[in-house]
């Protein structure tokens, strides 16, 4: 498992290697269990859509990172 700080590196690494500041990093964890997190980098809000209508049926809260 990731820290936020290893992912936070790599979320900058992608942004340098694509030339823009689009890239945004995604939290989601659980309810149930929230000390279980999860971090993804998404180019755009369409894959954060994505994300969540495909795992809608669980019960994940998610979170946009300022970083």
């Amino acid at each position: 498992m990731k820290t936020i700080n290893q992912f936070s590196e790599e979320l900058e690494l992608a942004r340098r290697i694509n030339g823009d500041r689009d890239y945004f990093g995604v939290c989601y964890y659980s309810k149930s269990n929230p000390s279980n997190r999860h971090y993804v980098i998404m180019r755009n809000d369409n894959e954060l859509t994505n994300l969540q209508a495909q795992t809608k049926d669980w019960d994940f809260i998610y979170n946009k990172l300022a970083i």
